[in-house]
């Protein structure tokens, strides 16, 4: 998996990643535009012309598509669960992953607990 996150150091690659991971979780422009801190039109511009991947949106685009990836290597892709995990409430963080993404760092605390179940799994 890190050898993909590598790969996103092109700006137009991540914009390409940042979509499908998007589509497959669910996740729509206007939440989107919450989890990666911008406005309709900067969102606008991340998806249609790339993302600077050391930038501040750059860098939580990396991080929404590490869960993505995350949650499809541990379902064999399968997308109904990938968005009923982001979408429904989970006792852990009590609230809905999607929600929890909106919040400084709540991505990472994402990626903290699969990184953790992985290994109960």
């Amino acid at each position: 998996m890190s050898e993909e996150i590598q790969k996103l150091d092109d700006p137009k690659i991540l914009s390409i990643a940042l979509n499908r991971s998007a589509k497959a979780m669910d996740i729509n422009d206007s939440e989107l535009s919450e989890i990666l801190s911008v406005d309709s039109s900067t969102l606008e511009e991340i998806l249609n012309c790339g993302v600077e991947p050391n930038s501040d949106a750059g860098q939580l685009c990396k991080l929404l598509i590490k869960i993505h990836l995350y949650l499809a290597s541990s379902c064999q892709n399968d997308l109904d669960y990938i968005q009923h995990f982001i979408h429904s409430e989970n006792k852990y963080f009590e609230a809905k992953p999607i929600d929890k993404m909106k919040l400084k760092n709540g991505c990472i605390e994402i990626i903290d607990y699969l990184n953790a179940m992985k290994g109960k799994v």
